[in-house]
């Protein structure tokens, strides 16, 4: 009798560990695609911005020593996840840097036919 009242326990909580982990991943995916997206933006409405961060990755895979194509391809695509990442954080003392509230104001200022720089 006593094993069927732990039962439901030991039932429920490997699966809200399972519920936790899948939750943490998705939520991880979908910040992940955001900052993605928004940079994006940010390389093709801002060519300062553009030709900085292609210095900048041109330099971090000439620095490597990885020679293999397929490792040197994950190692770039790393490195641009971590970009997005950053740009997306912005500066700490100035919320208004994070690419996500830039992307925003870079569209919307390009509707208004302003110059984005």
């Amino acid at each position: 009798m006593v094993m069927m009242d732990v039962l439901p326990w030991i039932m429920f909580i490997p699966a809200s560990l399972c519920c936790l982990i899948f939750h943490r991943l998705f939520w991880r995916s979908i910040t992940r695609e955001r900052h993605l997206e928004d940079y994006i933006v940010y390389l093709l409405l801002s060519d300062r911005i553009r030709s900085k961060h292609k210095q900048d990755l041109e330099q971090l895979i000439q620095k490597t020593d990885i020679e293999n194509a397929d490792q040197l391809h994950r190692y770039a695509h790393k490195a641009i996840e971590n970009m997005a990442e950053i740009l997306a954080k912005g500066d700490p003392s100035s919320a208004m840097t994070s690419s996500m509230f830039g992307a925003h104001s870079i569209i919307l200022r390009v509707k208004r036919g302003e110059h984005v720089n």
